[in-house]
């Protein structure tokens, strides 16, 4: 059939209301009927559940895309082509046990993230009675100090008092004096 009875994947699936990735995995499982040019897909235009019973009505079904071919070959000698290796695509299960490895290995992040997350909102609660701790400690420093320097004051205002004041010795002797 020619290309022009061909649409690619994203103009079938805007025609015919089918996502991209409905139509890769018709595909991969040769459900539709394709062909590959320039590592383009191309679909038969038709709808895909006619497409179903023309590959049911066939006795050899293609299971998977047929091998690439690589046609970036300058000489032109069309001889000199090779096929490019192709990798098999997995198969439903394989990809299955991939999204039940990954579903596992998410669950187990999630549950990684939560435990860091209690321990860290656990810190941060140690961490702010601490500073609650250290703040009351400043309060009953500063207040501690105010009472040493008020304490300090007053004695040496006593002491200076007492300097004014003559000795006990001149004191008792203008005693004797007055006698």
């Amino acid at each position: 059939m020619a290309t022009s009875e061909r649409l690619t994947l994203t103009e079938y699936s805007r025609k015919h209301q089918v996502s991209i990735s409905t139509l890769r995995r018709r595909i991969k499982t040769g459900q539709v009927d394709f062909q590959l040019e320039d590592g383009k897909y191309f679909l038969l235009d038709s709808p895909l559940d006619e497409q179903k019973q023309l590959l049911s009505q066939r006795s050899t079904p293609m299971p998977h895309a047929p091998p690439q071919t690589n046609l970036g070959c300058r000489s032109g000698d069309e001889s000199e082509i090779k096929e490019a290796p192709v990798k098999e695509l997995p198969s439903d299960g394989q990809l299955a046990s991939v999204r039940l490895e990954s579903e596992g290995l998410f669950s187990t992040a999630r549950e990684i993230l939560a435990e860091l997350k209690k321990a860290y909102a656990l810190i941060l609660q140690e961490k702010e009675e601490q500073i609650l701790e250290l703040k009351e400690e400043i309060a009953d420093l500063t207040t501690l100090c105010q009472v040493l320097e008020s304490e300090n004051a007053r004695l040496i205002k006593e002491a200076s008092a007492k300097e004014s004041m003559p000795p006990i010795a001149e004191w008792l002797d203008s005693l004797d004096s007055i006698k």
